[in-house]
């Protein structure tokens, strides 16, 4: 009964017919385990019964068999303490440093997740989506230089890659090279018309480079998109202000 529990319940997780992007998961083995509880629970009745005089050490073997579940248990858990957490145990049997880079860096562990990051490109230089994460990974401690340097790489290896173009034009804006800044958010919202946030970035470059109609449009833009973006508002209301409410 154990046996045929479990392996009827974990046929359709094999992976014979893949769901979702993982490649294990724990919940897979939560239902066929159940087998395996009843075929050992009931593998010692068994023994009990057709031994007598052996119960007590039978009873024994059951308790340090149910004492070892529990600790793996209680430790298995304990890795789902966080994603970065958990990913560092999984590391181990599925390798993905640009994943492992991903989660460190989200959980406030930038220097590690440069680590990994920097492995991840040297394992695949060719994945523009890596670099641009090793570059986010570089101005999160405020390494700016390499950090363009990252997103330029991403571009030369996708030039498609609108992300890439965002990054870098941010840098280009903060270090004052504005026309830089410019040129690259207008690759980016021709690459993503939909995204608000790129029309508000470059509405505001336009407006400190005191190209204040062209900003102006590209607000209104952000509104059409957003309505109820409050800064897109505000710039709209100071900019139109400046130019007279024309």
């Amino acid at each position: 009964m154990g046996w045929l529990w479990y392996l009827a319940t974990l046929l359709p997780v094999l992976g014979l017919v893949q769901v979702g992007g993982q490649a294990m998961a724990d919940r897979y083995t939560y239902v066929p385990l159940i087998g395996i509880s009843i075929a050992v629970a009931w593998s010692f009745r068994e023994l009990a019964s057709r031994a007598p005089r052996a119960r007590p050490a039978i009873a024994s073997a059951f308790v340090l068999c149910a004492g070892a579940w529990t600790a793996l248990t209680w430790r298995q858990v304990g890795y789902w303490k966080d994603d970065a957490s958990l990913y560092v145990i999984a590391s181990a049997k599925i390798k993905d440093d640009a994943l492992l880079g991903r989660m460190l860096l989200e959980h406030g562990r930038p220097w590690e997740a440069i680590e990994e990051l920097r492995r991840a490109v040297e394992s695949d230089p060719d994945r523009a989506a890596t670099h641009v994460e090793l570059g986010r990974a570089l101005e999160s401690v405020d390494h700016r230089v390499d950090a363009a340097e990252e997103y330029r790489i991403a571009i030369r290896k996708q030039p498609d890659l609108a992300e890439a173009h965002l990054d870098l034009a941010d840098v280009l804006a903060a270090d004052g090279k504005l026309d830089d800044a410019i040129r690259h958010y207008e690759i980016a919202v021709g690459l993503l018309p939909g995204r608000a946030d790129a029309h508000f970035s470059l509405a505001i470059a336009l407006l400190a480079r005191e190209r204040t109609d062209e900003g102006v449009a590209e607000l209104e833009r952000t509104l059409a998109l957003a309505p109820g973006d409050a800064r897109a508002r505000r710039a709209l209301e100071r900019a139109r202000g400046g130019t007279g409410g024309k």
